[in-house]
Protein backbone atom coordinates (compact mmCIF):
# COMPACT_ATOMS: atom_id res chain seq x y z
CA UNK A 1 0.00 0.00 0.00
CA UNK A 2 1.34 3.43 -0.97
CA UNK A 3 0.47 4.92 2.43
CA UNK A 4 2.61 2.37 4.21
CA UNK A 5 5.57 3.20 1.97
CA UNK A 6 4.99 6.91 2.58
CA UNK A 7 5.12 6.29 6.34
CA UNK A 8 8.32 4.20 6.11
CA UNK A 9 10.02 6.87 4.00
CA UNK A 10 8.88 9.63 6.39
CA UNK A 11 10.27 7.70 9.36
CA UNK A 12 13.65 7.26 7.67
CA UNK A 13 13.88 10.83 6.38
CA UNK A 14 12.71 12.66 9.50
CA UNK A 15 13.82 10.29 12.27
CA UNK A 16 10.29 10.22 13.70
CA UNK A 17 8.78 6.92 14.84
CA UNK A 18 5.73 6.17 12.67
CA UNK A 19 3.12 3.59 13.54
CA UNK A 20 1.00 2.50 10.56
CA UNK A 21 -2.20 0.43 10.79
CA UNK A 22 -4.64 -0.30 8.00
CA UNK A 23 -7.65 -2.43 7.26
CA UNK A 24 -7.28 -3.92 3.81
CA UNK A 25 -9.63 -2.10 1.44
CA UNK A 26 -9.83 -3.57 -2.04
CA UNK A 27 -12.98 -1.85 -3.32
CA UNK A 28 -12.03 1.77 -2.81
CA UNK A 29 -12.48 4.32 -5.59
CA UNK A 30 -9.14 5.42 -7.08
CA UNK A 31 -10.02 9.09 -6.48
CA UNK A 32 -10.53 8.29 -2.79
CA UNK A 33 -7.18 6.44 -2.57
CA UNK A 34 -5.39 9.40 -4.17
CA UNK A 35 -7.09 11.88 -1.83
CA UNK A 36 -6.18 9.82 1.25
CA UNK A 37 -2.56 9.60 0.10
CA UNK A 38 -2.31 13.35 -0.57
CA UNK A 39 -3.97 14.21 2.76
CA UNK A 40 -1.62 11.88 4.65
CA UNK A 41 1.33 13.33 2.74
CA UNK A 42 0.35 16.88 3.70
CA UNK A 43 -0.33 15.90 7.32
CA UNK A 44 3.11 14.28 7.60
CA UNK A 45 4.70 17.30 5.94
CA UNK A 46 3.07 19.50 8.60
CA UNK A 47 4.43 17.21 11.32
CA UNK A 48 7.94 17.60 9.90
CA UNK A 49 7.68 21.38 9.53
CA UNK A 50 5.81 22.39 12.66
CA UNK A 51 5.17 19.69 15.27
CA UNK A 52 8.59 18.79 16.68
CA UNK A 53 7.04 15.35 17.27
CA UNK A 54 8.84 12.13 18.16
CA UNK A 55 5.99 9.79 17.20
CA UNK A 56 3.21 9.77 14.63
CA UNK A 57 0.45 7.24 14.10
CA UNK A 58 -1.35 6.77 10.79
CA UNK A 59 -4.47 4.64 10.91
CA UNK A 60 -6.79 3.68 8.06
CA UNK A 61 -10.09 1.94 8.79
CA UNK A 62 -13.33 1.40 6.96
CA UNK A 63 -16.98 0.50 7.25
CA UNK A 64 -19.23 -0.81 4.48
CA UNK A 65 -19.57 2.68 3.00
CA UNK A 66 -16.72 4.86 4.31
CA UNK A 67 -12.98 4.91 4.77
CA UNK A 68 -11.30 6.89 7.53
CA UNK A 69 -7.77 8.21 7.88
CA UNK A 70 -6.37 9.44 11.19
CA UNK A 71 -2.93 11.02 11.54
CA UNK A 72 -1.92 11.82 15.10
CA UNK A 73 1.35 13.16 16.50
CA UNK A 74 2.75 13.85 19.96
CA UNK A 75 4.16 17.23 18.95
CA UNK A 76 3.78 20.71 20.30
CA UNK A 77 0.27 21.26 18.91
CA UNK A 78 -1.35 24.60 18.23
CA UNK A 79 -4.57 26.53 18.68
CA UNK A 80 -6.71 25.57 15.68
CA UNK A 81 -8.84 28.73 15.71
CA UNK A 82 -5.78 30.98 15.66
CA UNK A 83 -4.26 29.21 12.65
CA UNK A 84 -7.53 29.36 10.69
CA UNK A 85 -7.65 33.15 11.12
CA UNK A 86 -4.20 33.77 9.55
CA UNK A 87 -4.18 35.72 6.30
CA UNK A 88 -1.49 36.27 3.66
CA UNK A 89 1.75 34.24 3.77
CA UNK A 90 0.91 32.77 7.19
CA UNK A 91 -2.31 31.15 5.92
CA UNK A 92 -2.58 27.45 6.60
CA UNK A 93 -2.76 26.32 2.96
CA UNK A 94 -1.94 22.72 3.86
CA UNK A 95 -4.91 22.50 6.23
CA UNK A 96 -7.13 24.21 3.67
CA UNK A 97 -6.11 21.80 0.91
CA UNK A 98 -6.72 18.76 3.12
CA UNK A 99 -10.19 20.01 4.04
CA UNK A 100 -11.04 20.83 0.41
CA UNK A 101 -9.86 17.42 -0.85
CA UNK A 102 -12.14 15.69 1.65
CA UNK A 103 -15.13 17.93 0.98
CA UNK A 104 -14.83 17.66 -2.82
CA UNK A 105 -15.36 13.91 -2.48
CA UNK A 106 -18.30 14.27 -0.11
CA UNK A 107 -16.25 13.55 2.99
CA UNK A 108 -15.44 15.23 6.26
CA UNK A 109 -12.27 16.69 7.77
CA UNK A 110 -11.61 17.37 11.44
CA UNK A 111 -8.56 18.64 13.23
CA UNK A 112 -8.00 18.58 16.97
CA UNK A 113 -4.99 20.16 18.56
CA UNK A 114 -3.90 22.16 21.54
CA UNK A 115 -0.57 23.52 22.64
CA UNK A 116 1.80 20.88 24.01
CA UNK A 117 -0.78 18.12 23.37
CA UNK A 118 -0.14 17.10 19.76
CA UNK A 119 -2.45 17.15 16.77
CA UNK A 120 -4.97 14.71 15.31
CA UNK A 121 -6.33 14.94 11.79
CA UNK A 122 -9.36 12.79 10.99
CA UNK A 123 -10.73 12.38 7.47
CA UNK A 124 -13.71 10.29 6.43
CA UNK A 125 -14.56 9.65 2.78
CA UNK A 126 -17.11 7.50 0.96
CA UNK A 127 -15.61 4.23 -0.33
CA UNK A 128 -17.27 4.63 -3.69
CA UNK A 129 -18.07 7.74 -5.67
CA UNK A 130 -20.58 8.27 -8.44
CA UNK A 131 -19.14 7.91 -11.93
CA UNK A 132 -19.01 11.43 -13.42
CA UNK A 133 -19.77 9.98 -16.87
CA UNK A 134 -23.03 8.49 -15.61
CA UNK A 135 -24.09 11.90 -14.29
CA UNK A 136 -23.33 13.53 -17.66
CA UNK A 137 -25.23 10.84 -19.54
CA UNK A 138 -28.24 11.23 -17.25
CA UNK A 139 -28.27 14.98 -17.83
CA UNK A 140 -28.17 14.50 -21.62
CA UNK A 141 -31.17 12.17 -21.51
CA UNK A 142 -33.43 14.89 -20.13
Amino acid sequence: MALQLLCKEFQKTHNVEVSFQSDSVEECDERVRIALYRIAQEALSNVAKHANATTVSVHVSHTDSTIALAVEDNGRGFEVETVHMHQGPRRSLGLISMRERAQLLGGSFQIKSSKRAGTRIQVELPLTLPNPLEKDQDTHLR
